[in-house]
């Protein structure tokens, strides 16, 4: 979703140069992964970086989402 080959565990999303465009295509690919609805793209403002988004996404208990982003 940022074009970039890589992106740290701990790297912000928006700092790194993610837009809410960017957001919604990213939940979107969760959502193609995972087989059901996308996340809501705001859930990036509550977790900005991979390491936060999955386990926001485990709190969730979308297993399959989170693993995914490992």
């Amino acid at each position: 979703a940022l074009g970039r080959a890589a992106v740290g565990e701990d790297e912000d999303f928006f700092a790194a140069g993610g837009d809410s465009l960017a957001a919604a295509e990213l939940m979107a690919a969760i959502a193609g992964l995972r087989g059901g609805p996308p996340p809501a793209a705001s859930l990036l403002l509550a977790a900005p970086t991979l390491r936060a988004l999955r386990a926001r996404l485990a709190e969730e208990a979308d297993e399959d989402a989170a693993g995914m982003l490992r």
